[in-house]
């Protein structure tokens, strides 16, 4: 199974305590990469479900959703696991009876209209647990509170990839709880990854338990010219099969390169499975995390997922959102995917408007990265 799932029995004592929180009320849990959110919010919702309680969780996107459902699914825990948008759509028109009210085009929705409809349907869940808070609309949250007889939100603002991003404050005063829970505790990233992923997140704040120092490596492909992405491939390659021992390897592209990336990699890595994901594909549009491989994924699909490499192709040509902010938090975010191992592999140091300048934010901390 992808999802590294502990034994509740290695839990620690402060995770311990949020799983078993009072399941009729709203509460909300903070906490930085690897600290185990995730865990908490399934072990949480195994509770529930073994209590006979109707659970519902909703998560950002698709990987993000087949990731947890596999381990929703290992534990036997009669739960619902959906994305929000995907959720909101079927149960809006089940319950309600007419679709989901929506106001500028897909995934714009009407929530006045939506909010006066849901308080008119009662307690439909016992509690529902909302995975990546930070991503999905407040409405959302306030809409559920109206069916549900308790919210559990986590969430990281620091991990916000969206331009619109739901601010803990507003989280805990919809919720009307007074503060929030907090995790301190990094079980994934070791020490030099994560003092790297921190250049991109200066106030990110935990504490690595793995004091493993060993550098991101940096990989520097030829010029520009016929052959750079056949050099890039290759490098690639030599860098997968190096960490043969790792079962899970993330490759993270822009969506534009997911198909070019998935098939040279496929054509090169004969003994060893490719998967890609790629939203509007009619064959890739689903991915299953059961199976050891090559994970490739786009930035705005990688969030919530842990690998045990990461690689990097091209960092100099992430595409920009043109917000400062956003852009340090995509690249936080890629970078702290990685449990054992980050690679970048970079032609050149510069990078056009549209995309994010990642080597001018690296500067001055060249030394938190191995140079190959």
């Amino acid at each position: 199974m992808g999802f590294k799932l502990p034994r509740y029995s290695d839990l620690t004592d402060e995770q311990r305590v949020i799983v078993n929180l009072p399941l009729d009320k709203n509460h909300l849990v903070t906490g930085a990469p690897g600290t185990g959110k995730s865990v908490i919010a399934i072990y949480r919702a195994s509770d529930m479900s073994n209590a006979g309680k109707d659970v519902l969780m909703l998560v950002y996107n698709r990987p993000l959703m087949m990731y947890i459902k596999s381990a929703v699914e290992s534990l036997d825990i009669d739960a619902q696991v959906s994305t929000w948008q995907s959720w909101i759509s079927k149960f809006y028109k089940e319950e309600v009876g007419t679709t989901c009210p929506q106001t500028d085009g897909a995934f714009t929705y009407d929530w006045p209209v939506i909010k006066k409809a849901f308080g008119r349907l009662g307690k439909k869940f016992d509690q529902v647990i909302v995975d990546e808070a930070q991503d999905v609309p407040l409405e959302l949250i306030e809409s559920l509170m109206l069916i549900s007889k308790g919210v559990t939100c986590f969430m990281d603002e620091k991990q916000s990839i969206m331009d619109r991003y739901t601010d803990a404050m507003d989280v805990a005063e919809v919720l009307g709880v007074k503060t929030a829970y907090a995790l301190w505790n990094n079980f994934r990233n070791p020490k030099g990854i994560y003092d790297f992923a921190k250049v991109f997140n200066p106030e990110a704040d935990s504490d690595t338990v793995n004091q493993d120092t060993t550098k991101p490596s940096m990989i520097k492909c030829s010029d520009y010219g016929h052959a750079n992405a056949t050099q890039l491939t290759s490098k690639m390659v030599q860098v997968i099969k190096r960490n043969y021992g790792l079962n899970y390897i993330g490759v993270f592209v822009n969506n534009k390169s997911l198909n070019a990336t998935y098939e040279e990699l496929r054509n090169e890595l004969d003994d060893t499975d490719v998967f890609m994901f790629k939203a509007k594909s009619k064959d890739h549009n689903t991915i299953d995390f059961d199976e050891p491989g090559v994970y490739i994924l786009s930035y705005n699909t990688m969030k919530g997922l842990e690998f045990d490499a990461v690689l990097l192709p091209r960092p100099e040509c992430i595409n920009s959102s043109g917000d400062s902010k956003v852009d340090n938090n995509i690249l936080y975010v890629a970078t702290t995917r990685a449990s054992q191992k980050l690679y970048g592999f970079y032609f050149k140091e510069h990078a056009s408007a549209k995309f994010i300048d990642f080597f001018s934010r690296i500067d001055g901390h060249r030394d938190l990265l191995s140079w190959e």
